[in-house]
């Protein structure tokens, strides 16, 4: 498993989720997004396969500070749902129901 990089971000994080295969989910405990439900079961089934995923939080565009300290690599003022292996930025999609 990757270890996060930089330990001052991810000290707001807790572990909600451990696979055996090594991988864990964790979420920021500022803010989560409408969605979470979704992501949590998403980023479970990603940590299943060895991946360290870091659930991200809703931050408004106005929070500027906020946004520095936890979406630094976040270009303009998008609200990605997580970071896998501390290196790449991802936004979980879900199929439409069919009608």
């Amino acid at each position: 498993m990757i270890k996060p990089v930089n330990r001052t971000i991810h000290t707001c994080y807790i572990r909600i989720y451990k696979s055996r295969s090594g991988g864990c989910v964790v979420e920021n405990m500022y803010k989560c997004g409408h969605d979470r439900r979704d992501n949590v079961k998403t980023a479970k089934i990603l940590a299943d396969k060895g991946y360290f995923i870091q659930l991200l939080p809703d931050i408004c565009s106005t929070e500027i500070e906020l946004r520095k300290r936890y979406l630094s690599d976040v270009y303009g003022n998008k609200n990605p749902d997580a970071r896998i292996n501390s290196i790449w930025i991802a936004d979980f999609k879900k199929p439409a129901a069919e009608v």
